[in-house]
């Protein structure tokens, strides 16, 4: 009886196994049927693009948390040869290959604007039809750059040379060294060092002599701390112009006998003092010309240099992110790499045609008499002209 009552209780806990692993049979056959049906999205992007770091950060995780297991994002470096060929295996014309980019389905978004507007979209299209399977095409790298022209190189050089950031820099250049007094010749110097640096620096970049400086967990970082250092030289820069202007207005209010508010008066006098420290402070570290010997040229010049270095580093991460990585690709093929080298050598020298462009306008327009006459006629409309260039290029570096 004893042995029956056993021999039945088995029996039963054997039912109840059955059925339990029936039971996980069946809810992981769907979820794998839930997980084969996600949408397959491709994110593109590079780990040093700010437009690309905003998406991932900011943008991705909320598309993963409304959708949950319904989507599934693959993340792609572009600074991998693998995923930046297959990439460039997406789009038709070269010029369409910039990141960040998103492939769904078989649409391809790219930038930022369209990312964010167009994907929620399409991921609910994709959703409806279950098509979320993305094609995985093979690049012939040696006939995508035989569809690279001359002109094409020529004009994505030019393109990318429009830099806010390299524009100011020089801009402070000359017009620095004018304002302390230095020589016309002088700024020249500083000028073509400046762009040589950036053009030389532009050129060991694309024969990835610098690679490994991208590749750095934190060079982000670096790139921001930058940033924020040099717009708040700027905002600093024109703060002071805009105190100079307060401070001119408020010697012209004494001299026509017209009266000021007591605020605005409280603020010139406040104010102005540490204007004129920091323009003393200015003038005693950087002398004019007359006393500069040889050493203290060089000393400028090695400092152009190492700036223009410097500032080529930061900025090639956000500039050339198609075209750069692309001849770089090509270097390697034995075939290709006297043409990518020529390639290399005139992208580079149009990247430094706006920036050259930019050096000579402000060069002619800091030396020329009529300039200066015109500084002296107008000193307060300069200065505040002058203050709202410095917080404008402090935004447009903050914010672009």
């Amino acid at each position: 009886m004893h042995i029956k009552i056993q021999n039945k209780i088995l029996s039963r806990w054997f039912i109840y196994g059955a059925i339990f692993c029936l039971f996980l049979s069946y809810a992981s056959r769907v979820y794998s049927q839930e997980s084969s049906q996600a949408i397959r999205i491709k994110f593109f992007s590079s780990p040093n693009c700010r437009h690309c770091i905003k998406i991932k950060k900011d943008f991705l995780p909320e598309i993963e948390k409304r959708y949950k297991n319904l989507i599934e994002i693959e993340y792609l470096d572009t600074q991998k040869e693998e995923d930046f060929k297959q990439l460039l295996s997406l789009v038709k014309d070269p010029k369409e290959a910039r990141i960040p980019a998103v492939l769904i389905g078989e649409k391809l978004l790219i930038g930022s604007e369209q990312i964010q507007e167009q994907l929620p979209e399409l991921i609910d299209f994709c959703l409806n039809g279950r098509s979320g399977d993305s094609p995985r095409g093979q690049i012939d790298i040696k006939k995508h750059f035989s569809s690279i022209g001359l002109w094409m190189i020529m004009g994505a050089g030019f393109i990318d040379g429009f830099n806010p950031c390299a524009f100011g820099v020089i801009i402070f250049f000359v017009s620095f060294l004018t304002l302390c007094g230095y020589k016309k010749e002088t700024s020249i110097y500083i000028g073509i060092f400046y762009i040589l640096a950036v053009y030389i620096t532009y050129l060991l970049l694309g024969l990835g002599l610098f690679k490994f400086l991208y590749l750095l967990e934190n060079f982000h970082l670096f790139m921001k701390i930058f940033y924020f250092l040099l717009a708040g030289l700027c905002f600093f820069l024109g703060v002071l112009s805009l105190l100079d202007y307060f401070r001119l207005k408020g010697i012209d209010s004494q001299n026509f006998n017209v009266r000021i508010s007591p605020n605005l008066e409280k603020f010139v006098s406040k104010f102005s003092a540490c204007s004129i420290k920091a323009h003393n402070l200015i003038r005693k570290y950087f002398q004019p010309q007359e006393s500069l010997n040889i050493f203290g040229k060089i000393k400028l010049m090695l400092v152009a240099l190492f700036v223009g270095f410097c500032v080529s580093i930061l900025e090639c991460a956000c500039t050339g992110q198609v075209y750069l990585p692309t001849i770089s690709l090509c270097l390697k093929i034995p075939s290709l790499r006297v043409r990518s080298f020529l390639y290399l050598l005139l992208y580079n020298a149009m990247f430094i045609f706006p920036l050259l462009l930019v050096f000579i306008f402000a060069l002619k327009g800091a030396s020329s008499e009529k300039f200066s006459n015109f500084i002296q006629r107008h000193n307060k409309l300069i200065r505040l002209l002058l203050a709202a260039l410095f917080i404008f290029l402090g935004f447009m570096i903050i914010i672009f």
